[in-house]
């Protein structure tokens, strides 16, 4: 039965995380168990009740991947020996776009499942 409650906490803890996370605290707890059969079927239908944030804004991720792979193959040697090339490139894209970097570091990969961020709890609480 603690193991039951130990996968519902980790649903119930699970809003704002990506789907990424998500999927490793399962493993962990599951994988050490003897009812991992058991705990995985829970899990499988738990995570069919999730909800995922919508992707936000006016450009999709895979034009942002571009974007940024373009400003990166026109970079020059001597630029991507400097530590922080990558984060030049971002700053100077999240300006262009007129957003944050941090929210542009966010948007990149968030179209692929295991970046996703969850938005609620993947089951009814009493």
């Amino acid at each position: 039965m603690e193991e039951i409650n130990n996968v519902l906490d980790i649903f119930r803890n699970s809003a704002d995380l990506t789907y990424a996370s998500l999927l490793e605290d399962i493993s962990d707890l599951t994988s050490t168990s003897q009812r991992h059969r058991f705990l995985k079927g829970l899990c499988h239908i738990l995570e069919g009740r999730l909800s995922f944030y919508e992707i936000p804004g006016e450009i999709s991720p895979e034009d942002l991947r571009e974007k940024l792979f373009r400003m990166r193959a026109a970079l020059r040697e001597d630029e991507l020996c400097l530590p922080d090339w990558r984060e030049k490139i971002i700053s100077k894209l999240a300006k262009d776009l007129d957003c944050t970097s941090a929210m542009l570091e966010e948007l990149i990969y968030c179209d692929l499942r295991e970046q996703r961020k969850i938005l609620a709890k993947g089951y009814a609480t009493r």
